[in-house]
């Protein structure tokens, strides 16, 4: 997924982002635990998990809907 799909994404399901920046800083925790990587063997490149067990864990795991509605208080709350 490119940082803009995932951005574009993330504003459809009511995720207010003040900067783009706060995403990217996001992303780029993320890729230094090694949990998903950058290929940029497509445009300007896209993003996805470095280890493929993980996508399964958070299918079966985590509740996307409240995901959804824990970051949406979290950027309001960053808003404020």
């Amino acid at each position: 997924m490119s940082f803009e799909l995932l951005y574009t994404k993330l504003e459809t399901l009511g995720v207010a982002l003040r900067r783009k920046t706060l995403l990217s800083d996001d992303i780029e925790y993320l890729r230094e635990l090694e949990l998903i990587e950058l290929n940029q063997a497509y445009r300007q490149g896209t993003y996805q998990l470095a280890v493929p067990i993980l996508g399964m864990w958070i299918r079966t795991s985590i509740n996307f809907d409240d995901a959804v509605a824990r970051a949406r208080e979290e950027s309001e709350q960053a808003v404020q």
